[in-house]
């Protein structure tokens, strides 16, 4: 985020996996102050991220937030200076490119899918998908890599 996100972007950067905004981000629902609804995921992934009341109060007044003020309310993940806004979203990218790329799609999947599940239900589920990503060869790349003390080259299987 970078500069005004409103409405219908907020609700864009809502369905990301996570936020990253400039500490002069502004950052607000908007439909209220126009009389619209918002129809992208504003009224749902909203009170999931930062809480009912919160969300009630972005909601339904319009109003905008600093992004340190999101960070704290936990929308937004990490505040970055303007300058270096780029280099960091950057920066994170190139880390997780550098992780197993499988590793990282079924944890996406099972941290999406256990969202609306109870606790023991999504740890089965954790438990199910660790034991079948253990025969994965980024696993067996990962492991040799740790015991020849060098970065993994994971083949993305």
């Amino acid at each position: 985020m970078n500069g005004l996100t409103i409405a219908g972007g907020l609700e864009l950067a809502l369905a990301c996996d996570f936020i990253v905004a400039s500490s002069t981000a502004r950052i607000a629902d908007g439909h209220a102050t126009y009389g619209l609804f918002p129809g992208a995921g504003g009224a749902v992934r909203l009170p999931r991220r930062i809480g009912t009341a919160r969300a009630k109060l972005l909601l339904f007044t319009g109003q905008s937030r600093t992004a340190v003020e999101m960070e704290q309310w936990g929308l937004v993940d990490v505040v970055a200076d303007p300058d270096a806004l780029e280099a960091d979203v950057q920066a994170i990218c190139a880390e997780i490119a550098q992780r197993s790329p499988v590793g990282v799609r079924r944890m996406k999947q099972v941290v999406n899918d256990q969202e609306s599940l109870p606790v023991d239900r999504g740890l089965r589920m954790e438990l199910d998908a660790c034991q079948i990503h253990l025969g994965t060869e980024d696993v067996a790349e990962g492991l040799a890599a740790f015991n020849d003390h060098r970065a993994p080259k994971f083949p993305g299987r």
